[in-house]
């Protein structure tokens, strides 16, 4: 009987890990202005975030209803920005977001951001995290004259949130970007080789342009465990990036053109050295790529 032999249902699916990614932090701004957190879609579809949650607890079922970002369906569209603050003079330290007030979302009293860091939790809709972050203050420039009133940027949303060599301190003059692309941020282009970085010269110089390199490996098979170490060109060793960790066939590093010792090294030409172990703990390969330090001042 056709009338009787059919049924509808509706299934709902989730959204991978990292379709959006906390992005920005203003976690100690200047007296009288907004905290702010910056979630950023960097995916090739809009997101419904109806119904989700951020928090700064690590469990965000256990917070309240007004800690959901949207009880409604609202979508960010792909490259797009959302601003959750907790004050509306988040308005007169950035005025041009009067222009983009879709993309603010003031809640006040709510996400109180610690200064001696925090974590901050984008959950979906059924409760499983999306994408979170544990910053930390050290995670800022040791040689920004000035932390507060100015946040902590992701240099590239697409790198994990948390590397700490991910994130810096803003170099806007305003002291943060909301609704706009990050000052530090740096593109991953595509691997020229088995080991490559861009961008090539870098300048470490905290102008915001090309102050980090992103290093990228890509390997014919899986490794175990990797090795990335930066020498001079004297053959003196600079700066462990990575040293026994997990690897894989393809992956990268940002190095912020700091020494172990939180200096800038000075402008000249350095030596990549990336080593790949297998799971028995023999050499699969061995690397050398070099990378040229200079300066826009």
């Amino acid at each position: 009987n056709p009338s009787n032999d059919t049924g509808k249902f509706s299934v709902e699916t989730g959204y991978p890990r990292g379709s959006l990614v906390i992005n920005e932090i203003m976690y100690d701004p200047s007296y009288g202005n907004a905290e702010y957190t910056e979630i950023f879609n960097p995916s090739s579809e809009p997101i419904n975030i109806e119904g989700w949650k951020i928090s700064d607890e690590e469990n965000p079922e256990s917070r309240s209803e007004k800690y959901i970002i949207s009880p409604t369906a609202y979508y960010i569209g792909a490259g797009d920005f959302l601003v959750f603050a907790n004050d509306s003079s988040i308005y007169d330290r950035f005025p041009g977001l009067r222009n983009r007030a879709a993309a603010v979302f003031v809640r006040r009293n709510v996400l109180a951001l610690g200064n001696d860091g925090d974590r901050i939790v984008i959950s979906d809709r059924r409760g499983r995290s999306i994408d979170s972050v544990f910053y930390d203050p050290d995670w800022h420039n040791p040689y920004a004259e000035e932390r507060r009133g100015r946040s902590l940027e992701r240099i590239n949303p697409t790198h994990a949130g948390t590397d700490r060599h991910n994130w810096g301190t803003c170099a806007d003059p305003d002291g943060g970007t909301p609704a706009a692309v990050n000052s530090l941020f740096a593109k991953s282009s595509p691997p020229g080789g088995l080991l490559s970085s861009s961008p090539n010269p870098f300048s470490p110089d905290g102008d915001g342009h090309d102050d980090q390199t992103i290093i990228q490996y890509n390997l014919v098979s899986k490794a175990a465990l990797i090795r990335l170490r930066i020498f001079d060109s004297n053959g003196r060793i600079v700066r462990t990036l990575a040293d026994g960790e997990p690897g894989g066939s393809h992956g990268e590093r940002i190095w912020d053109g700091y020494n172990e010792q939180h200096r800038r090294v000075r402008i000249g030409l350095y030596i990549i050295l990336f080593e790949a172990l297998d799971w028995n703990g023999t050499v699969v390969i061995t690397i050398k790529s070099v990378i040229a330090v200079g300066s826009n001042i």
